[in-house]
């Protein structure tokens, strides 16, 4: 074994990318490959790029850029379960149409 840690808040799954893995719980956190931590995010995330996550909390949606910490808030999508996405835009249906939220540059 190469590193563990224990986390207090239930985990529903573990997500891995080159920038490290993804531990998605209400409350979501990030490792890097050696076990440092990363990023604590408020909320169910997933990997859009490596280095780049979306989040879905209770205060909406946003863009995560572990490279940078900064965080895009994005609103409140009305369907997020079927979106498309980018390095830099996620797209997802409405009920007016298409939406379009940029969370990185």
């Amino acid at each position: 074994m190469v590193w563990q840690r224990e986390l207090k808040a239930g985990v529903r799954n573990v997500l891995p990318s080159a920038a490290g893995l993804l531990a998605v719980g209400e409350q979501s956190l990030v490792f890097a490959v050696d076990g440092t931590p990363l990023a604590s995010l408020d909320g169910q995330a997933m990997w859009l790029e490596s280095g780049n996550l979306l989040v879905i909390g209770a205060a909406g949606v946003s863009g995560r850029q572990l490279a940078t910490g900064v965080e895009v808030p994005l609103g409140q999508p009305g369907v997020t379960g079927y979106c498309s996405w980018n390095t830099t835009m996620l797209t997802c249906p409405t009920q007016d149409g298409i939406g379009v939220y940029r969370y990185a540059r």
